[in-house]
């Protein structure tokens, strides 16, 4: 997935997805940087920028990969 990220530029993240078993319509969808990679950075710098009990706002997905 490609997320926009503002002053950081594009983040290139994976996606996992889960159901649950006792309710398919309910999905957790997981956003991942690998370790060490571009995006990880990304996200770690934009983690500096927040106050303490902001909830931080990647921007807006610009292409998705994969289901």
């Amino acid at each position: 997935m490609l997320v926009e990220g503002g002053q950081v530029g594009e983040i290139h993240l994976e996606t996992e997805a889960m159901t649950f078993p006792g309710d398919p319509d309910q999905m957790l969808i997981v956003f991942l940087a690998a370790p060490a990679s571009p995006a990880r950075h990304a996200l770690d710098l934009l983690g500096t920028w927040t106050e303490p009990g902001d909830s931080p706002q990647l921007g807006t997905i610009v292409t998705r990969h994969g289901n």
